[in-house]
């Protein structure tokens, strides 16, 4: 019996000392996490229920959207995402809308999915172009 608790400890001991995951992968990070490049940074936002939502739907870490910490890349889709709403606005005001998903068509260009009015009968999109920092948009709701 002794032998086998000081080959046990010999073992736990060679195993700390190398810093080897005993069992398995002990990493917490996630999948999500993995799909993320070094290079990108976290950063915490205050985001209304209408932009969480948006997120939630379209992104792959919900509990990091719900606690507003975003990734370069969501930072920037909402970003579009905002200038779309207030353009929506601004062009329709007796309406409201939703955002349901978007689609990167190009580098410079993100198509979104929208619902006027919770009307899902009405589904239009709306292009958001990215000319050097300079946002424009264009709609083919009627």
């Amino acid at each position: 019996m002794i032998n086998k608790k000081r080959i046990l400890i010999a073992f736990l001991v060679a195993i700390i000392s190398l810093n080897v995951p005993a069992c398995g992968n002990t990493s917490s990070s996630t999948a999500a996490d993995s799909i993320s490049t070094e290079s990108e940074s976290e950063v915490i936002i205050n985001m209304t229920e209408d932009q969480k939502k948006f997120l939630i739907h379209n992104s792959v870490n919900e509990e990091a959207v719900k606690e507003g910490r975003l990734r370069d890349w969501q930072i920037e889709l909402l970003r579009k995402y905002d200038f779309c709403m207030e353009y929506l606005s601004d062009e329709y005001p007796d309406h409201n809308f939703e955002i349901t998903t978007y689609d990167n068509i190009n580098s410079t260009t993100i198509k979104f999915i929208v619902i006027p009015d919770n009307d899902e009968s009405l589904v239009f999109t709306a292009n958001v172009f990215d000319e050097n920092g300079n946002l424009s948009a264009t709609d083919s709701f009627n």
